[in-house]
């Protein structure tokens, strides 16, 4: 998220069954069988693609498509993906749409199919994206109203049981700290501060059915994400100013050499003078950076 900008334009698309891409090798599919009870018979099942739920396949997917992050960050595009889920940002309109037509055109060449329905190729200041509205225009992250909804429904529902019948199940009020805790971007740690007694209630039962007497701090917890949620959703764009180039270099007691990761076909190399080559290691390191740091100036 540290790529969007105020004022800045963003385009986002996502990809088809994106796990059904990866072929299972053969010999392994007989370990991802399982059965399924139709019309009275048993019949037995096996993934020959990726399969949702294994727990190496978002690191197996997201290694899949680094090559392609890797291609459009080397290309200077500021591009990131989540799994699927992919956006991309310039602050110039007519860049953005052809970065745009570019990312569709290498998704469709490495084999993947874009999902015409959530992808949004045209350059745009206000968008969904992982769950979170973003909104260049006022430079803000917020939570679609839809999810605080349910946070405040789930809310009020754990306060109708324990209103009712003085105690609640664990599974609802873990899952109230659960939407509370998925926030956390937006919001910040104040989503762990204020529920960490709620988890604690939650750890001292035995099962998700069990029922729960909820402590005096948790009621206050709950009380507090009724009557500050609304008012704590909303996340400014970080102004870091710092800078964001990575620069690999190495220097000797002759000269010196490097480049910038954004630039990786740009090297910039050196010599020092008399007087530079008596100076200390650091300085010449140091200075090495610098250098070429200023020979890209004109590359950016």
């Amino acid at each position: 998220m540290q790529f969007i900008t105020n004022n800045s334009f963003c385009f986002q698309f996502d990809i088809v069954s994106a796990y059904h891409h990866v072929n299972i090798f053969m010999p392994h599919t007989e370990f991802l069988g399982f059965s399924w009870r139709h019309e009275n018979t048993e019949k037995w099942y096996k993934f020959l693609v990726l399969p949702f739920g294994l727990s190496s396949a978002c690191y197996i997917f997201t290694k899949i498509t680094r090559p392609l992050i890797k291609k459009w960050r080397g290309e200077g595009k500021q591009v990131l993906m989540y799994l699927d889920d992919g956006l991309g940002t310039h602050t110039d309109e007519e860049t953005c749409k052809t970065m745009s037509n570019q990312v569709r055109q290498d998704l469709i060449q490495s084999g993947f199919v874009p999902k015409n329905e959530k992808s949004k190729w045209s350059p745009m200041k206000l968008l969904v994206f992982l769950g979170y509205s973003i909104d260049t225009n006022r430079g803000t992250i917020t939570i679609p109203n839809e999810r605080v909804q349910k946070v405040l429904k789930t809310i009020a529902d754990v306060e109708y049981y324990v209103s009712k019948h003085g105690k609640v199940h664990a599974r609802l009020v873990a899952s109230l700290v659960g939407q509370i805790v998925s926030m956390s971007y937006v919001i910040g740690n104040v989503a762990y501060i204020m529920s960490k007694h709620l988890s604690i209630d939650i750890l001292s039962m035995t099962s998700w059915n069990s029922c729960i007497v909820l402590s005096t701090e948790s009621l206050i917890q709950i009380k507090f994400w009724r009557e500050n949620l609304e008012h704590v959703n909303v996340k400014k764009f970080s102004s870091d100013v710092s800078c964001q180039s990575v620069v690999y270099s190495d220097a000797s007691n002759t000269g010196y050499g490097g480049y910038v990761v954004e630039t990786p076909f740009n090297i910039a190399h050196g010599m020092w003078s008399e007087c530079e080559a008596s100076k200390s290691s650091t300085w010449k390191e140091l200075n090495a950076v610098r250098n070429i740091l200023l020979s890209m100036i004109n590359v950016y």
